[in-house]
């Protein structure tokens, strides 16, 4: 099982008025919009999951690869985890901090950080 959790700083991005919310979050929704879960967490991020039986793991590897070479994702998401057990079902998640990742070897997430 796959699933990424996506946090931005909407109070940032509404100030900023560079954007608007409901279009930011729908450019992001639309990477998962085919075999893929959407729960939004009480703290405002976004747990994208895959739908049992589905191929879900193109579709979110797919979102990673796009989100991660956008100046307009990496200048507003304050978290974005990875969590993976390699469908062994019972297996606990193991996360990776895909942003922590990224502001280390990605020059367009540096150049934001």
């Amino acid at each position: 099982m796959l699933k990424m959790l996506i946090k931005i700083d909407e109070e940032r991005l509404v100030k900023d008025d560079r954007y608007d919310l409901d279009d930011y979050w729908e450019s992001i929704d639309f990477r998962f919009k085919d075999n893929c879960t959407k729960e939004v967490l009480p703290d405002g991020s976004v747990l994208y999951g895959g739908i049992e039986g589905a191929d879900y793991f193109n579709e979110i590897s797919a979102a990673y690869i796009v989100l991660s070479r956008k100046e307009w994702f990496a200048q507003y998401v304050t978290k974005w985890i990875w969590y993976e057990n390699l469908s062994i079902k019972g297996q606990p998640l193991s996360s990776i901090n895909l942003l922590e990742k990224q502001r280390a070897q990605n020059p367009i997430f540096q150049k934001i950080s």
